[in-house]
């Protein structure tokens, strides 16, 4: 907690210990340090051990700690025979911002048949900003039956579309109560929309109708609204990568309606960057 130096020695030594236990605490607790190549090291024989749970673990921690000396263990356990540390290699690759390391990152997702180890290439590809593999991080989207690895490939999505903080914020909101966030949010979608950008009037009365439909709290019409909405903004988004999230999420919502609330907070972050992009447009013409 201390973040000091002197613990360093006592930390490697931790991580040699015969307890797992010690040796998993001593991983957590390097990952909280400032960088150390004593640190480094000692993290770097943790994931080359291949140990259940500390290897990936370690790996963690090193993606955490951020430093690039980490590099050379992370690329070299990236194409290792177990799928997890593969996964949790690309993680901390994209922490590190390794761009060199993108093209193997992109063709193990594409090799990758687990859903829930290519979460994994899909949050690093999103942290890299991969909108050519946009089409593939949706389609793994579609896929996926865990929530918190939904939430993680929506997460991709939105960083490549530029609206990571906004997802972020619009997710955590959503927690506690799902139908006032998305109307809070529409709300505030609606006081951005200029007057000086044509048709102003008639985005700003499909959002409001929108809004209204969640704060009767009825998911489904919510759902069919918002669909709406990405229709009005879609033929203004050709060409940029938010028309393609709006194209899938209209298809989705269409599918699912309010039963898949990742689709229904995608969508409005897409709506928001689309309808900013045609705003910029139409302004500057």
């Amino acid at each position: 907690d201390a973040k000091s130096h002197l613990t360093v020695e006592e930390l490697v030594r931790a991580a040699d210990d015969p307890s797992f236990n010690v040796r998993y605490e001593a991983i957590v607790s390097m990952a909280r340090m400032p960088p150390d190549e004593k640190l480094i090291r000692a993290l770097s024989a943790a994931v080359r051990s291949r140990e259940p749970g500390l290897s990936e673990a370690a790996v963690w921690a090193l993606g955490r700690i951020g430093d690039p000396r980490a590099l050379p263990v992370l690329r070299e356990m990236l194409t290792c025979e177990f799928a997890l540390i593969r996964s949790q290699c690309a993680r901390a690759l994209a922490k590190l911002n390794d761009q060199e390391i993108v093209p193997v990152i992109a063709e193990a997702f594409a090799r990758e048949k687990n859903d829930n180890i290519s979460a994994g290439y899909a949050a690093a590809l999103g942290r890299f900003r991969r909108s050519d593999l946009l089409p593939r991080i949706l389609e793994l989207l579609r896929r996926l039956s865990d929530e918190h690895l939904r939430g993680e490939a929506a997460l991709s999505v939105a960083r490549i579309i530029g609206g990571e903080h906004h997802f972020v914020g619009l997710w955590h909101a959503s927690r506690s109560d799902f139908e006032t966030a998305c109307a809070e949010e529409l709300i505030k979608i609606r006081q951005k929309i200029s007057d000086r950008v044509p048709d102003a009037d008639k985005y700003r009365q499909a959002v409001a109708a929108a809004a209204r439909c969640f704060e009767q709290r009825s998911l489904p019409e919510g759902a069919a609204a918002v669909a709406g909405l990405l229709s009005l903004v879609r033929p203004q988004s050709a060409g940029i990568p938010a028309g393609v999230v709006l194209a899938e999420c209209e298809e989705m919502l269409a599918k699912h309606g309010g039963t898949r609330g990742d689709y229904i907070l995608l969508a409005l972050c897409a709506f928001h960057a689309a309808l900013a992009h045609a705003m910029k447009n139409k302004l500057s013409s």
